[in-house]
């Protein structure tokens, strides 16, 4: 989805450069709630306001609802069969996979050691400390607003010399 978003934002329709869609991408997966629409909402106020907002939020979600409570009516009778069982058992590895590729090409443009051992770090916080994800999230912010200033300082420092 993510890879999907970015070129549809930033290449086919040229609202946001590349590196305004990957910030939005950030900001819009830190936010509550599905990145589709996070995205979809921001990208409708940068382009046309409140009102561009209220249109694509809407334009993304209605679809989709109207779409899944069809499927979802016509799927009930069928959910206990064994069969689907092992099918969605067989899917979950796919969503996996999807998910840790959009995590890569979103790192792509922005790879360096803050990210890596951050990621590390906030992994290894939810994993064997069993963190809330809610504190990781904003631990996360603390430490991009604190790396942020010193990382300009340390390039105005490098082109002085």
């Amino acid at each position: 989805m993510i890879p999907l978003i970015q070129h549809e934002i930033s290449t086919a329709s040229n609202l946001l450069t590349h590196d305004e869609v990957s910030d939005v991408l950030l900001i819009a997966q830190s936010a509550p709630g599905p990145i589709a629409v996070n995205t979809a909402v921001m990208v409708g106020y940068k382009a046309l306001g409140t009102r561009g907002a209220l249109a694509t939020g809407l334009g993304v979600i209605l679809p989709s609802f109207l779409v899944i409570l069809s499927i979802a009516l016509w799927f009930m009778p069928y959910t206990d069969l064994p069969q689907v069982v092992s099918a969605f058992r067989g899917i979950l590895g796919l969503v996996v996979s999807l998910i840790v590729f959009a995590a890569w090409k979103v790192s792509l443009h922005h790879i360096n050691w803050f990210l890596v051992l951050g990621t590390l770090a906030w992994l290894s916080l939810m994993i064997f400390v069993q963190v809330n994800p809610y504190l990781i999230v904003l631990l996360s912010g603390a430490s991009g607003l604190l790396y942020g200033p010193l990382s300009r300082r340390a390039r105005r420092g490098e082109s002085k010399e």
